[in-house]
C-alpha cells in the first residue's frame, strides 16, 4: 500500500511540473522517452555552383528510424568561421552560430524502418557571395561551416509555409543564434527568430562540414568540399560541381 501511495504522489508531482507555466523548458530525463534508433543521410539536392565570388549549394536529408519517430523536425546547429588570409602573412577570422529546423514528413518504409524526408520542394541552401568585393590586400578566403543535424520537437517557432524556421536556441541553450542580419535574409524579412528545440534525440545525429577556399591572386582557384565529420549518418559527395 505504501508503494502505491508513493507512486501516486510521484505521478501527481510529475503532472504539476508538466502543466506549469515556465519561461524555460524543463529538460526531460533521457530515460523518460524511449527514443528509437535512427540515422540521417545528407545528400546534394542539386550540383553546387562555385566561383571566385563564393558558392551556392543545396542539401537534402533522409531520416531512417527503426520505428516511427515521436519528433517531427530535423534541427541543425550551424557554426560558421570565415578566415581571411592577408598578403603580409597574417590572418583574421570571424564567425557566428545558428539554430534552425525543417519539418519532416513520413515517406514510407524501407528495409531499415520508417523513412522521413523534408517537405516537398524544401531543401537546405548553403551559400556565400560577395567575396570579389573584399579589400585587395586579402589574398585568400576560407569559409568553414560545421553543422550538427538531429531530430527534435520545436516550440514557439515562426515557420514558413514549407516548414522551415530559424530558432533562438537549442534545447539546452548551449547554442544560441547570433548570425548577422544578412544571413537567411529572405526568412528574416517575413519571420521572427524565436522558439527552441525540445525532446531532443542527439544519438542518431550526424555532423557534416562544408569547406570553401578561394585564392584571390593569379587565376583565383576556388575549392569546395562537403564531408562527414562525425555521427552515425552518411554524407554523400556531389557527383558534379559547377565552376564559374
Amino acid at each position: 500500500m505504501r508503494v502505491v501511495l508513493k507512486l501516486m504522489l510521484l505521478l501527481a508531482i510529475g503532472v504539476a511540473f508538466s502543466s506549469g507555466c515556465a519561461v524555460a523548458p524543463i529538460p526531460q530525463a533521457a530515460s523518460a522517452i524511449d527514443h528509437p534508433r535512427y540515422f540521417i543521410d545528407v545528400f546534394p539536392a542539386r550540383p553546387p555552383v562555385v566561383s571566385r565570388d563564393g558558392f551556392d549549394a543545396g542539401l537534402s536529408f533522409f531520416v531512417t528510424s527503426e520505428r516511427p519517430l515521436q519528433q517531427q523536425y530535423l534541427v541543425q546547429e550551424l557554426h560558421q568561421t570565415m578566415i581571411y588570409e592577408y598578403a603580409n602573412g597574417t590572418e583574421s577570422r570571424d564567425g557566428f552560430s545558428l539554430v534552425e529546423c525543417f519539418m519532416l514528413r513520413e515517406a514510407g518504409e524501407n528495409m531499415f524502418g520508417t523513412r522521413y524526408e523534408l517537405e516537398h520542394g524544401q531543401f537546405d541552401r548553403h551559400f556565400t557571395t560577395g567575396l570579389k568585393d573584399l579589400a585587395p590586400d586579402i589574398k585568400a578566403v576560407r569559409v568553414e561551416r560545421v553543422v550538427f543535424a538531429y531530430v527534435a520537437d520545436v516550440v514557439g517557432a515562426d515557420f514558413t509555409r514549407k516548414g522551415f524556421a530559424q530558432l533562438e536556441r537549442n534545447e539546452e541553450g548551449s547554442v544560441v543564434t547570433d548570425s548577422p542580419t544578412h544571413f537567411n535574409a529572405d526568412y528574416r524579412k517575413k519571420h521572427e527568430t524565436r522558439g527552441y528545440a525540445r525532446h531532443t534525440n542527439r544519438e542518431g545525429g550526424v555532423t557534416y562540414k562544408i569547406e570553401y577556399r578561394v585564392a584571390r591572386m593569379g587565376m583565383g582557384k576556388a575549392d569546395f568540399e562537403i564531408t562527414r565529420a562525425n555521427g552515425k549518418g552518411r554524407v554523400f559527395q556531389p557527383s558534379l560541381v559547377l565552376r564559374q
